[in-house]
């Protein structure tokens, strides 16, 4: 790879890690829907890799955008579900989801050799309960 295209890939992955986000206040999470789980998505405010924003999907779909310091949640069927999110590389987490409970993803960026890589990570309910609280909702589909 040539610097001229070296500049050209981080240039293309700060572009898209500019994705806007919008902030709602939130008091507290909403209950978990009967008969689903509810899976929050988390990213704690860093110095590392703040410019970078990646959104979340499971399969096709767009669920969410993770920023630094953000978070948002989503309701799912109990079972298997893989979410993913990627930059110039794809990161996958599968987490198994049951009925009537709150579970947590957190999101984190791990630098790679011209861009920031996402990488999810399912994270204990106390951890992620502690860490949600410091951060910003931001409202999914922006």
């Amino acid at each position: 790879m040539t610097p001229r295209h070296a500049v050209l890939l981080i240039s293309l992955a700060l572009i898209a890690g500019c994705a806007s986000v919008k902030y709602e206040e939130l008091s507290e999470l909403p209950l978990v829907e009967q008969g689903r789980g509810l899976i929050v998505f988390y990213r704690p405010g860093r110095m590392g890799g703040a410019a970078l924003t990646y959104q979340v999907h499971e399969g096709e779909q767009l669920i969410g955008v993770l920023r630094s310091g953000t978070y948002f949640y989503h309701h799912c069927d109990p079972g298997t579900h893989t979410f993913w999110a990627q930059t110039v590389v794809r990161n996958s987490v599968a987490i198994d989801v049951v009925e009537g409970e709150m579970q947590y993803i957190k999101g984190d960026v791990t630098m790679g050799l011209f861009a920031g890589h996402p990488r999810l990570v399912v994270v204990k309910t106390d951890k992620g309960e502690a860490a949600v609280a410091k951060l910003k909702y931001a409202v999914p589909g922006n």
